[in-house]
């Protein structure tokens, strides 16, 4: 899957231009690390609370989208902003969320694991 979007996003370099290229390996970055951060929350809570637990994942990535989208539509934080921002800080700072989150869930999971085995 991820060869094939890599070829994909080659495919529109050549026809479109450099920007698109880029655009498009940092909206795969983004894809691949949302997906990352996701299923290290999802773990850990379908350990805690059963099948219960993928729902509260959902409803938590559900209203963080929608607080960003309420702070670009307020004018706190706006969109010509987050384009500004250097594409290598944007994938280092996505790169250091992911690696803390992945962090964070095997902690809790050990602990999860460990208060299991304990009773």
């Amino acid at each position: 899957m991820f060869l094939c979007l890599l070829l994909l996003n080659i495919f529109y370099y050549y026809l479109f231009s450099d920007l698109s290229f880029s655009v498009h390996i940092l909206t795969l970055f983004a894809a691949l690390s949302m997906g990352f951060i996701y299923l290290s929350l999802l773990i850990p809570s379908i350990y805690y609370s059963g099948t219960n637990g993928s729902s509260i994942v959902m409803l938590i990535f559900i209203l963080s989208f929608s607080g960003g989208a309420f702070l670009i539509n307020s004018g706190t934080l706006t969109f010509d902003t987050l384009v500004s921002i250097h594409p290598l800080f944007l994938a280092c700072g996505l790169l250091l969320l992911v690696i803390i989150t992945l962090i964070i869930s095997l902690l809790i999971s050990i602990k999860i694991f460990l208060t299991s085995q304990s009773r």
